[in-house]
């Protein structure tokens, strides 16, 4: 009886306990099976890279290749000369590369290589375009990429036709080409800066402050400004205030207060044809081959400010010779020397201070008005610029005015047309 009874209750034990061993595989199990999904995901992505890694790798490796077969002969006896080049299926790395090379369409020395990199599941096309820089000796001739982008596959060649992607690289180069000035003024701009809203607004971008809220009462916090209490300034010396409501049409004259040193000017006078800042009327000087300059006699003493509005009608890159235009000062001959202190539209569509050390202040474009300030203070031997309203530079070293007698204005020598308005020259002495 004590046996069976035994029996029983290990009989029991066991149906109770062989369930629960049942949901702890099936539990083990699905964690399996969750854990393996989520990081299959992360292994295919991760495999979506390498693989495009290795096609990028068997796509330069191509490049290369292609390269090295236009140096083996003079470039006149390339390999695509009479006809574009074609190769497919040709294996690499383990994997392989479409390649299609034509000389590119109105470029002589210029070349477009199409490649196109296999490996596993990844296909992608990787585009070029080189020049061949022209030597006395086909030996020293130089190769070297003006564009680079990976396009998709589809657009890989599929006849000898020419370049398909020929159009759209001539106009990516274009717009880079014409961008470039802007971009290196811009560059020249931000590199000394450290106040990320300041470089905000170089490029152009919203300016606005956001403010984040205050958590611990749950409202935005506006801090308050301290009013600002400016030193008092003495009353300025106006030597100069010319807005040219009453100049004459095509006048021969120089701009009032001033006196012609050089005179090569075409045109002279009211202008109505564009919309200045303000008042609609600006002194022209149109140069044909040498500069036109003008000069007015100056005596600083402690401070001096001058500014004006500028625009000149030709485009940064139809601008062939120096001098540049210069709005600053000069000695009594017109000289401007080395142009200290003064501002410089460079014919590369860029606009400088020349301080201690010249700083781009930013660019000048065909038919648009720029406005220009420039406060020098003598005591500290230091200037703040101001361009279109917004301070650009701030107290940046200037050289000594102690030997300054003359303030000048000077065209630049091209046929072009230069428009100036609202010029101040003011002279304060604290």
């Amino acid at each position: 009886m004590m046996q069976l009874r035994f029996l029983s209750k290990t009989f029991k034990a066991s149906g109770f306990i062989f369930p629960l061993v049942v949901l702890g595989i099936l539990a083990v199990a699905m964690f399996v099976v969750f854990v393996h999904s989520m990081g299959s995901a992360y292994s295919d992505q991760v495999a979506h890279v390498d693989e495009f890694s290795r096609c990028l790798a068997i796509a330069e490796s191509g490049y290369n290749r292609v390269l090295a077969m236009i140096r083996n002969k003079p470039y006149r006896s390339r390999f695509f000369a009479k006809a574009p080049y074609r190769e497919l299926n040709v294996p690499l790395f383990g994997g392989s590369y479409n390649l299609y090379v034509v000389d590119a369409p109105g470029h002589p020395w210029e070349a477009d290589i199409y490649i196109e990199g296999i490996f596993q599941r990844c296909h992608r096309l990787f585009f070029w375009r080189v020049k061949f820089e022209n030597s006395l000796l086909d030996a020293v001739g130089r190769i070297y990429p003006l564009l680079f982008t990976p396009r998709d596959a589809g657009e890989f060649p599929n006849t000898n036709d020419g370049s398909p992607l020929a159009s759209v690289v001539d106009d990516l180069i274009a717009t880079r080409k014409n961008n470039s000035a802007a971009v290196a003024a811009k560059a020249a701009l931000i590199q000394p800066l450290t106040d990320t809203r300041d470089i905000i607004k170089i490029l152009d971008g919203p300016t606005q402050i956001v403010v984040a809220p205050d958590l611990a009462h749950g409202s935005p916090v506006i801090p308050s400004a301290s009013p600002l209490t400016p030193p008092p300034v003495a009353a300025p010396t106006v030597i100069l205030r010319e807005t040219f409501d009453n100049i004459p049409e095509y006048s021969s004259n120089p701009i009032p207060g001033f006196t012609f040193i050089r005179k090569g000017a075409r045109y002279l006078g009211a202008h109505t044809e564009h919309d200045p800042p303000s008042p609609p009327k600006c002194y022209i000087l149109g140069s044909e081959k040498e500069a036109t300059i003008m000069i007015m006699p100056l005596t600083v003493e402690n401070r001096l400010i001058f500014e004006f509005d500028y625009m000149i009608e030709v485009a940064p890159s139809e601008v062939t010779s120096s001098p540049e235009g210069i709005v600053g000062f000069c000695d009594a001959t017109g000289n401007f020397s080395d142009a200290r202190n003064s501002v410089v539209f460079r014919t590369n569509g860029s606009i400088q201070f020349n301080g201690i050390s010249p700083r781009v202040i930013g660019t000048w474009e065909d038919e648009k008005w720029v406005s220009v300030k420039v406060d020098l203070k003598l005591d500290d031997q230091t200037a703040d610029v101001f361009v279109n309203g917004s301070t650009i530079l701030n107290k940046t070293p200037i050289h000594s005015l102690a030997n300054v007698t003359h303030f000048g204005i000077r065209s630049p020598a091209n046929p072009t047309k230069d428009l100036y308005s609202n010029i101040d020259t003011l002279v304060l002495s604290q």
